[in-house]
C-alpha cells in the first residue's frame, strides 16, 4: 500500500515538475541535428531542469497534497451523508447535552485515551457554553483490555440510569493513568446504579452491538484513532480546541444541519443498522483499527499497548499490524495485562 502510494505521488511529482523541461527537451531534439541524436538527450535535459529549479518538485508536491486533501474532504463528506442515521440517531449512543438540540456534536473516544482526555476540558465548555447542542457519543476502545471494560460498563451504566452516563464518563476522563477493574467498578457504584445489574448489561448484545458499529464507523470515515469528531458533515481527526469546535458547530447551524430526531433509549433494535462497506476512493485509515472481542471470557484478545503508538500530531493510533499481528489479536489466549495509558 506504501509502495504504491509512493509510486503514485513520485508520478504526479514528475508529471508537474518536468512539464517545462518537456518543452526544452522536445525543442532540442526537434532541431536538426549536426549528428546523430544522442537518445539520453531529453533524459538529460529534464535532469538538468530539475537541478537547476528544485523549488519545481516543492511546489508539485504541495499542489498534490492540496488535491489530495480536497479529494478526501469530499469523499468523507459524501460517506457522512451516507452514514448520517449511524452517526446520529443510533439507538445505542448515549447522548448529553440538550437531547433535543438543533445541532449535533459526534464525538469519537477511547477513555483511556490520553488526547482524548486533554480534549475533554473544551468539550465540556463548549457543552455548558451552548444550551442548544447535542452531544453524541461513540466510544472506541483501542486501548487494551481496560479501555473495552471501561465502555462495556458506561454503556450498561447508560441502560440502567442515563442520568448517570455522563457522571461515570467524567470521572473516567478525569482518571490519572490507565483504568483498573477497582477503578471501573467503584465509578459505577459511586453514581448509585445496581452493580450486579450493570455485571450483566455490559455483556448484552445491545452493548456489543453498540461497539461494534462505533468501529465500523470509524472504518468508513478514515478515523485512524482517538479522539474524532463529526459535526453537521465536518469530519475532524484529532484533538479539537474549543473555538474549533465552536467554529464547526456554528458553519453547522448556518448550513441548517440537524439530525433527524432524538435517538431511543440503549437497547432498543440495531439489527437493522446498515453495515455497507465504505464507497469507492473513501479515505482509509492510515492506522486500521481492530475491533477486538468483547466476550467477557475472551477479553485478552483485545489488542493491548503494545499495539498502540501515539501519533505524530494529536491523537492515539492502533499501529499498523501484519497480517501475523491481525491473527494473533483475533486467536491469541495468552492473558496479557494492559500497560499504562500514555
Amino acid at each position: 500500500m506504501v509502495e504504491n502510494r509512493s509510486g503514485a505521488l513520485i508520478t504526479h511529482l514528475l508529471a508537474g515538475a518536468v512539464g517545462a523541461a518537456i518543452v526544452l527537451g522536445a525543442n532540442v531534439l526537434l532541431q536538426p541535428p549536426a549528428t546523430a541524436p544522442n537518445p539520453n538527450e531529453f533524459g538529460n535535459h529534464v535532469r538538468d531542469y530539475l537541478k537547476t529549479n528544485p523549488d519545481a518538485v516543492i511546489d508539485a508536491l504541495k499542489q498534490f497534497q492540496a488535491n489530495e486533501q480536497k479529494k478526501q474532504l469530499e469523499t468523507t463528506k459524501q460517506t457522512i451523508l451516507q452514514v448520517k442515521a449511524e452517526l446520529y440517531n443510533s439507538p445505542g449512543s448515549p447522548v448529553i447535552g440538550n437531547p433535543n438540540g438543533d445541532v449535533t456534536l459526534v464525538e469519537f473516544y477511547d477513555y483511556n485515551c490520553h488526547y482524548c482526555r486533554g480534549a475533554e476540558p473544551d468539550v465540556l465548555k463548549l457543552q455548558a457554553e451552548d444550551p442548544k447542542l447535542r452531544i453524541v457519543h461513540k466510544q472506541l476502545p483501542i486501548l487494551g483490555p481496560s479501555s473495552v471494560e471501561a465502555t462495556k460498563v458506561a454503556l450498561a451504566v447508560y441502560m440502567q440510569k442515563p442520568a448517570a452516563y455522563e457522571a461515570i464518563t467524567k470521572t473516567f476522563m478525569a482518571h490519572d493513568g490507565a483504568l483498573t477493574s477497582a477503578d471501573i467498578e467503584k465509578a459505577a457504584r459511586d453514581t448509585g446504579v445496581d452493580w450486579n445489574r450493570v455485571l450483566v448489561d455490559k455483556e448484552s448484545d445491545a452493548v456489543k452491538n453498540e461497539i461494534k458499529a462505533n468501529y465500523d464507523l470509524a472504518m468508513k470515515l478514515g478515523l485512524s484513532g482517538t479522539p474524532g469528531f463529526v459535526v453537521g458533515d465536518n469530519f475532524m481527526a484529532g484533538v479539537q480546541t474549543e473555538a474549533q469546535l465552536k467554529d464547526a458547530v456554528a458553519a453547522a447551524r448556518a448550513a441548517g444541519w440537524k439530525a433527524d430526531a432524538p435517538p431511543a433509549k440503549l437497547g432498543g433494535d440495531t439489527s437493522a443498522t446498515p453495515k455497507t462497506v465504505a464507497p469507492a476512493g473513501a479515505p482509509t485509515a492510515a492506522a486500521p483499527i481492530l475491533a477486538p472481542s468483547l466476550n467477557a471470557d475472551d477479553k485478552n484478545t483485545v489488542p493491548d499497548q503494545s499495539s498502540v503508538t501515539p501519533s505524530p500530531g494529536n491523537s492515539a493510533v492502533l499501529a499498523n499490524p501484519t497480517p501475523q499481528d491481525a491473527a494473533k489479536v483475533q486467536n491469541d489466549k495468552t492473558p496479557a495485562a494492559p500497560a499504562p495509558a500514555k
